[in-house]
């Protein structure tokens, strides 16, 4: 238990609350998505314009990349962590696609979701500090360092696209890896291209190396009335790939349970 609360309080409030906030809205997003397209309930018709699908769905996926790349900025052995979540993120692949195999209803696969993106930039970031940031001049490297990750960031969200639309790209795989951009009529499901993401990732991490070098809240502890608010949303962004790994599997659980009972159609 002592561990636990010394945990919490080493924990930065508001990258818990931005983290617990995006993840809240992407396992909104999927029930309503599951409730439009796999219950076929004919609801939630935003989900298909321009305004969702563009400008409301890539913010909240700014904020939690951004805040992914921040955490990784003063987190240890980001190489291992890395590589660990790459590990998962290609089970959860591997898994997808035997239950598309041999399920009856086609959902699709996962070729490169969240996981891999998050994976391979945590990758990146540790490749990065351990070439340009040695341990034995942290301080004098730091603000170079930042400025580089900010170049760098910045220049992967906009060049790979444009690189791409002067000299195209033959293979598919590297399509829908790098861009999100597959074959017409192949079912993927959860995708998220590598680019612009890893430059969200990179700057977020160089945002992390200036406003978090104490490694503590930006802003003064909060009153036990908004400690309790947030305790709910925090909880989500302390465990926040958890939720993201299982959030799907118990909503369709709970939607097929509903289905049996009369109180949605079957999936």
């Amino acid at each position: 238990m002592e561990n636990e609360v010394k945990s919490r309080k080493n924990r930065i409030l508001e990258i818990d609350l931005l983290r617990g906030g995006a993840i809240f809205l992407m396992v909104l997003h999927h029930l309503i998505f599951d409730l439009r397209y796999i219950v076929g309930l004919d609801v939630f018709a935003f989900q298909e314009t321009e305004w969702f699908q563009i400008y409301l769905r890539s913010a909240v996926l700014a904020v939690f990349i951004l805040v992914s790349g921040i955490s990784s900025s003063f987190s240890r052995n980001n190489l291992r962590r890395g590589i660990r979540l790459l590990i998962a993120a290609l089970i959860l692949t591997g898994g997808s696609l035997l239950v598309n195999h041999f399920s009856q209803v086609q959902l699709g696969v996962i070729v490169f979701n969240v996981f891999h993106v998050l994976a391979l930039s945590i990758i990146s970031y540790a490749l990065l500090e351990k070439i340009l940031w040695s341990k034995e001049d942290k301080e004098e490297k730091r603000f170079q360092f930042f400025l580089i990750l900010l170049v760098l960031g910045s220049l992967l969200i906009f060049v790979p696209e444009l690189l791409r639309q002067q000299f195209g790209l033959n293979s598919p795989l590297l399509n829908i890896i790098f861009f999100a951009d597959y074959p017409q009529g192949m079912a993927l499901l959860d995708n998220m291209p590598l680019f612009p993401w890893l430059g969200f990732f990179l700057i977020g991490s160089a945002m992390g190396l200036l406003l978090y070098r104490e490694r503590r809240s930006l802003f003064s502890e909060p009153g036990p009335r908004a400690e309790k608010l947030f305790r709910p949303i925090c909880f989500l962004g302390r465990n926040a790939l958890w939720v993201y790994l299982f959030h799907q599997p118990i909503i369709l659980a709970v939607l097929w349970l509903l289905g049996q009972i009369g109180i949605l159609p079957r999936i």
